[in-house]
């Protein structure tokens, strides 16, 4: 057995008990005389998730053995035979004469309910993992993706990696895979590896490699180590860039600049998931400059980056709530982006609001409307998609 195959069997065994305690609990339920096949499907009902994982491991290994040159395939089963394997001793020994079915359709129930409790937890963790990761594959990205092969500054390399993190989307993880066994430089590698962490991709870092490759470490020599998520970046940075004429500030685009209280990021985090499920980019400073407009590295130039990003931005969605009329900094980006002549939309989202200021009385309102967000003006109502597209400025 090679090194690989050893390395391979060792994670496949850890990978194994990672789900020995689920196999239990659906064997708990499990009839007599159960295939292999209706194992897998009881375990996909309880835990559709893991099923997921598992296959998108089988696909990761499949893909490895395709590209492999040397030695053997590396063996790693398939998901219904890694399911089955750990569970038919256990199934064998279900009697008929012994089963309940009462008995086990209460344990499926709580099965389901503890599965329902980790799901949610999972996604509390995912979100919170990934606050700043938008759903779509922005023009910028791409054109990103395609200078970062030509590009020789390392720094500016780890500029467009970062950026690209904020978008997951199958461009954006095969860039990561490509860029995780390309560069040369191990501080860029280990961002894209925990980038694809994140993203609950399957992924392995490969090996740093001796002697002459640390050359190329320029990056891990000037940070002083492997990896750090901040790497130091201030607003001042963002303009002087832009100014510059660097094509990665300069590339950059928006379709909907969300004006917000920071006390409603709850909200803002649905409305850009409705957003990115229409296929539209926001602008959110909290998610979209996140380490760089950090509050803790406030300055002057902190309000000529949001004036850039509001430049950069097609249209405005103002989410309205007591906190936002209150918000100096709302009422500044209203009058800003009005002064832009681009379009602005208003969401009320909480009911018993008091009167509206006098700057957001000219303004369409913006409403969900079974689960599609709507906008109405001058008696008419309009798919926000539409309304943005649509140069009538009557609608503004």
């Amino acid at each position: 057995m090679g090194r690989t195959q050893r390395k391979t069997s060792k994670y496949l065994e850890l990978y194994r008990k990672s789900f020995k305690n689920k196999v239990n609990t659906v064997i708990s339920f499990a009839p007599p005389n159960t295939s292999k096949d209706r194992f897998f499907d009881l375990f996909s009902e309880v835990y559709p998730e893991d099923v997921s994982s598992m296959e998108q491991h089988f696909k990761f290994y499949q893909e490895k053995n395709r590209n492999r040159k040397k030695g053997k395939p590396l063996f790693f089963p398939n998901p219904t035979d890694l399911l089955y394997e750990m569970a038919k001793a256990k199934l064998n020994h279900i009697k008929v004469d012994s089963w309940n079915p009462s008995d086990a359709e209460e344990a499926k129930k709580a099965a389901h309910e503890d599965a329902k409790r980790e799901r949610e937890r999972k996604l509390l963790s995912y979100r919170k993992n990934n606050i700043s990761t938008q759903t779509v594959t922005p023009k910028y990205i791409i054109k990103l993706i395609k200078a970062y092969w030509n590009e020789k500054t390392k720094i500016r390399r780890l500029l467009i990696v970062t950026e690209c993190g904020k978008y997951k989307n199958p461009r954006t993880i095969l860039f990561f895979r490509k860029v995780l066994n390309q560069e040369s430089d191990w501080f860029i590698r280990n961002y894209c590896f925990r980038i694809l962490q994140k993203f609950n991709e399957v992924v392995y870092l490969p090996p740093k490699g001796r002697g002459k490759k640390e050359q190329y470490d320029l990056l891990v020599k000037e940070f002083g180590c492997d990896y750090k998520e901040d790497i130091g970046r201030t607003p001042q940075d963002i303009i002087n860039e832009f100014y510059d004429d660097d094509y990665i500030q300069n590339y950059k685009d928006f379709d909907v600049f969300i004006s917000h209280a920071i006390k409603n990021s709850n909200l803002v985090d649905k409305l850009v998931e409705y957003l990115n499920s229409c296929g539209l980019v926001a602008f959110v400073d909290w998610k979209s400059d996140r380490e760089d407009l950090n509050r803790t590295k406030s300055s002057n130039y902190t309000q000529k980056v949001l004036e850039l990003r509001m430049r950069q931005s097609n249209s405005m969605i103002l989410i309205r709530t007591k906190d936002s009329d209150m918000s100096k900094w709302v009422s500044w980006e209203i009058e800003y982006f009005y002064s832009l002549r681009k379009k602005i939309a208003v969401l009320d989202v909480e009911k018993d609001i008091v009167p509206k200021p006098k700057y957001l009385e000219s303004l369409p309102i913006a409403k969900f409307i079974s689960n599609n967000l709507i906008i109405l003006s001058n008696d008419k109502n309009k798919a926000f998609c539409e309304w943005l597209k649509n140069i009538d400025m009557d609608l503004f």
